[in-house]
């Protein structure tokens, strides 16, 4: 993970389109937790924007 000068940090994790669901439902942000807490692991707008044309 790298750490940006927000304090945020940053993942890249690479996969096929084939397999992206698994991954989202192994990292559990297949759906969104309405606690913050509960979820550790947000998707930012512009990583969801990409993903989207391959989830259903």
């Amino acid at each position: 993970m790298v750490e940006h000068p927000s304090g945020q940090y940053k993942r890249v994790i690479k996969t096929r389109a084939a397999l992206l669901l698994y991954l989202l439902k192994q990292l559990r942000v297949d759906s969104y937790q309405a606690n913050p807490e509960a979820q550790q692991i947000i998707l930012s707008p512009y990583c969801l924007a990409q993903l989207q044309p391959y989830m259903p």
